[in-house]
């Protein structure tokens, strides 16, 4: 059996190991914590530059949706521009046969 003298004795030094346990406990705790705290920093400028670059494409994405629509609507009154051309064209040759036409009657009347 163990005196209380010796419970005495011994009682110290588990304190210091529980100290010393606790101490080293709370040290890997802060390490582990500040790692944490520096990845967590490094997710947040990653997040920062990403959101940045969203915006940047977005605002890009805008403006060529922008000039593309004014191309296409340059090109459209340039199409429909051309399609009244050809309609013109195709009314003044269809006049033209026509007048041919009677200039061939005209003629074959004189003949005959």
């Amino acid at each position: 059996m163990m005196t209380t003298a010796t419970k005495k004795k011994e009682r110290p030094r588990e304190l210091r190991r529980k100290i010393t346990r606790i101490t080293k406990s709370r040290d890997n705790l802060k390490t582990k914590n500040s790692e944490k705290r520096i990845v967590i920093k490094g997710r947040g400028k990653q997040i920062a530059k990403l959101t940045a670059s969203r915006d940047n494409w977005r605002k890009k994405y805008r403006q060529e949706a922008k000039e593309l629509n004014r191309s296409l609507d340059e090109s459209e009154s340039a199409l429909s521009r051309a399609n009244q051309e050809v309609d013109t064209l195709k009314k003044e040759r269809e006049r033209l046969e026509l007048a041919v036409e009677d200039l061939k009657k005209k003629r074959t009347r004189i003949t005959s």
